[in-house]
């Protein structure tokens, strides 16, 4: 009987190192799972972060191609609006000239 005993202590020691290597085991699979996990999640942040970065640069682009265009449009109408505003000025100019002459001839006529 004794020896049954020491064969039941033994089984239930194996059982006992069978059940602590497998906790082990379990705790080194979810270790490395939440590793893993861990470096998956960081890689998605890192590359959010990338795509969020890659977007606000194409928008500031974006938006300066845009301002650029509006820049180039005003230019061009300030110069028409220059080039009018020369071309009736030289009109106006050349008018008066005129009329001085013609005031200088009609002068002149009157006093000769």
């Amino acid at each position: 009987m004794h020896e049954k005993q020491k064969d039941d202590q033994s089984e239930f020691m194996k059982t006992v190192d069978e059940i602590r290597r497998a906790e082990s085991a379990a705790e080194k699979i979810r270790t490395d799972a939440k590793e893993k996990a861990d470096d998956v999640l960081k890689k998605a942040k890192e590359t959010v972060m990338k795509i969020k970065q890659e977007t606000s640069e194409n928008c500031v682009q974006e938006k300066n191609k845009h301002i650029q265009k509006g820049k180039e449009r005003i230019d061009q109408e300030v110069e028409l609006l220059l080039s009018k505003a020369k071309a009736e000025s030289d009109a106006v100019r050349e008018k008066r000239l005129k009329q001085a002459h013609v005031v200088e001839l009609f002068n002149n006529f009157l006093s000769s």
